[in-house]
């Protein structure tokens, strides 16, 4: 199984709730995946994998996926990623002065990764967008769980 740490966390929690480590807020999490499967064709092994933060590339997970960015504001169907938010979720650190080089190289691989998809092909875009995050989000979600049972 294919795991990766979700879009439905990075666009799970939005700038908002992941402003850096201490940010993160792993009851918060457990909520939008709760509501985010409820209803859905989720089977329990998913959901228990989702709580461990790890995410097939499935069909069913990618619009678990989609339902946390939209419900967290970090996504949108018509305009795609919020390049600011995401900013702002993991800039941990870096200067003012190197958002716009942050923001194009993101871009320039969320643009890549959905050239080849339908525009109504949601989930998946979701997904594919998650990509250029997914090693950002697996440094600051990992940081923010483990600060959180200290």
């Amino acid at each position: 199984m294919i795991k990766t740490v979700l879009l439905a966390a990075f666009l799970l929690l939005g700038a908002a709730v992941l402003a850096g480590p201490a940010g993160f807020n792993p009851e918060r999490l457990g909520r939008l995946i709760k509501v985010c499967t409820k209803g859905a064709n989720v089977t329990r092994d998913l959901v228990e994998g989702y709580k461990r933060l790890e995410f097939p590339a499935d069909p069913v997970t990618k619009c678990v996926m989609r339902c946390i960015g939209l419900n967290m504001g970090v996504y949108d169907d018509l305009t795609g990623v919020h390049m600011d938010a995401t900013w702002q979720m993991f800039r941990s650190g870096r200067a003012d002065s190197e958002k716009k080089a942050y923001i194009d190289e993101h871009f320039g691989c969320i643009r890549g990764n959905l050239a080849s998809l339908k525009e109504d092909a949601y989930c998946e875009r979701v997904y594919g967008s998650y990509l250029c995050y997914k090693d950002e989000f697996e440094r600051l979600t990992m940081g923010a769980a483990k600060n959180h049972k200290h």
